[in-house]
Parts: C-alpha cells; sequence; structure tokens
C-alpha cells in the first residue's frame, strides 16, 4: 500500500503500530483534512457466509470490522 500510495503522489509514513502506514496527499494552503482507513483482511474466527465481494477467501474465517474500505490483496 504505501508504494501504491507514493506513486499516487501521497507522503508516506510507515511503521506507525509496527505495520501501519499513513499517506498524506497536501495541495494548497488550507488547513482542512479528510481522513480514510483501511485494513487489510481482519481474519476473526467466524464462519463468513456474507458473499460480498471482499469476503475472506480463508474457511472459518471472517471480515467483521467496521471501517471505511478495505485493501484486498492480503485476503
Amino acid at each position: 500500500m504505501a508504494a501504491y500510495l507514493e506513486s499516487w503522489g501521497y507522503s508516506v509514513h510507515r511503521g506507525l503500530g509496527k505495520t501501519g502506514v499513513v499517506g498524506q496527499l497536501k495541495r494548497g494552503t488550507g488547513a482542512k483534512v479528510i481522513g480514510l482507513r483501511a485494513d487489510t483482511c481482519m481474519r476473526l474466527p467466524i464462519q463468513e457466509a456474507t458473499g460480498l465481494r471482499y469476503a475472506n477467501v480463508h474457511a472459518g474465517k471472517m471480515h467483521a470490522c467496521d471501517h471505511d474500505g478495505h485493501t484486498l490483496p492480503s485476503c
């Protein structure tokens, strides 16, 4: 994800909470910001039966979080 963010022009900060990545995109001189959060597969010990496109592909594991988005490649 860090490489994607950098390729899109974001400054990237790595290692937050050991594995976290923060991308910051600045345009102009304004003080307003928007924050979005996306996590890689959260594998809770629940059998997923949602049928959603981002459903976990691992048997007995489920996406059951409330984040703004998911980064799918790690599933």
